[in-house]
């Protein structure tokens, strides 16, 4: 399945978790450079480096607490200029 997803960036929360993890999987598949957000680091790391051994993709672990306001704002922003932004949310 070619979804055209080359070029884009995608970040999954909770990317480091049974189905987002999954997610991470079929994006990078399909082209996507994947960024993986998630409280637990070393999980997200561990799907990172999957990702790209396996997929041959871009992917970047990075922790964030979705229940910390002043975290998300400041991971968005420093995501923002790290990939210049982010085309797909999960």
């Amino acid at each position: 399945m070619d979804l055209g997803l080359d070029d884009k960036t995608a970040l999954v929360t909770g990317g480091a978790g049974r189905i987002g993890s999954e997610d991470c999987r079929i994006l990078a598949e399909e082209g996507a450079e994947v960024v993986i957000l998630d409280v637990a680091l070393d999980k997200a790391e561990n799907i990172a480096d999957e990702v790209e051994e396996d997929y041959d993709g871009t992917a970047h672990a990075v922790e964030c607490d979705l229940t910390d306001r002043d975290d998300v704002a400041d991971t968005v922003a420093a995501l923002e200029e790290e990939t210049g932004g982010i085309d797909i949310l999960v």
